[in-house]
């Protein structure tokens, strides 16, 4: 594999270890600091959620904006912004005291790390062969897919009660809850300086403000676009549904584990690598076999009725 895609998958990887390391821990963190400010047991679970949905909220704003601006000013810029960004929010999250600095955390991490996702997915279409295009993509959906199998065990495995780690200096402090952020946060500085030493800029040219690489102007773009998303508005939709439900698993079931079966981040980190790894073999695997064999349509059936 060359250099320069296997640091590109590293960006992606760690960054979606950073989604999936929250997923244990974050309700645990939650309730602690809530419990702290005096607020209710019930708000512990609209913190949650709300948590969990500003980061996915941040992320749908500005991944647009940033792949826009990933076809002016190259994608390098675009993926070192998105690794630097990370870093920083993971370290916040890590030293957070209080129920509002979770809040910014997870807002800068959203809208900063975002970046990544429209520079990593048009590097390797800038600088591959056609052939060689799917093969590059399904790679990115690897790294994403495995990135979301190590958060989870990261965050269940690390954040243990039991190491009774507590320093405090202001508004921060660090303890138990802190280490797999900055466990994030230090293999994110590790592929930013990676990203810096070996990702080479794929864009040929940055394209001049009004202008497009498809038909050379911004009208056929919207044009392209509106017909674009007119076609896959059934597939949206469905995506729309599934994304829907699982996030409404993610943000809840560490709260009913816990609730219902005494659960505590590392087995809840079980529970999620478990998931992730049925999701990484089914899109590497079974996806691929089925695929020609059986209808797309029925695929799809199968997998909602699943």
């Amino acid at each position: 594999m060359k250099t320069h895609l296997f640091v590109l998958l590293a960006c992606l990887f760690v960054v979606m270890i950073g989604f999936g390391i929250t997923l244990p821990v974050l309700p645990f963190y939650v309730e602690r600091l809530a419990l702290e400010s005096g607020a209710s047991q019930q708000s512990i679970v609209l913190h949650v959620t709300l948590l969990t949905g500003v980061y996915s909220l941040m992320q749908l704003i500005f991944a647009p904006l940033w792949g826009r601006w990933s076809d002016r000013i190259g994608r390098r810029p675009l993926i070192l912004i998105g690794i630097a960004g990370y870093v920083i929010a993971q370290v916040l999250f890590g030293l957070s005291t209080s129920l509002w600095l979770l809040y910014v955390a997870r807002i800068v991490g959203g809208i900063l790390s975002s970046a990544t996702f429209p520079g990593s997915a048009g590097h390797p279409l800038d600088i591959a062969k056609t052939v060689e295009r799917s093969r590059g993509m399904a790679w990115l959906g690897t790294a994403a897919s495995l990135g979301v199998v190590v958060g989870p065990a990261l965050g269940g495995l690390l954040s243990r009660r039991d190491w009774h780690i507590n320093w405090s200096a202001g508004h921060f402090t660090v303890d138990s809850f802190s280490i797999p952020f900055f466990t994030a946060a230090f293999l994110g500085l590790l592929t930013l300086i990676a990203a810096l030493r070996w990702l080479p800029e794929s864009l040929p040219r940055p394209l001049e403000p009004g202008t497009s690489s498809a038909e050379g102007g911004s009208e056929n773009v919207k044009n392209d676009w509106r017909t674009l998303v007119k076609d896959l508005s059934p597939l949206l939709a469905l995506t729309l549904a599934g994304q829907f439900a699982l996030t409404m698993f993610e943000g809840t079931f560490a709260l009913f584990a816990q609730a219902k079966f005494d659960f505590g981040p590392t087995e809840v980190g079980y529970v999620f690598v478990v998931c992730g790894l049925v999701m990484t073999v089914f899109q590497a695997g079974a996806v691929g076999f089925l695929a020609g064999r059986i209808r797309e349509l029925i695929q799809i059936g199968v997998g909602f009725a699943l």
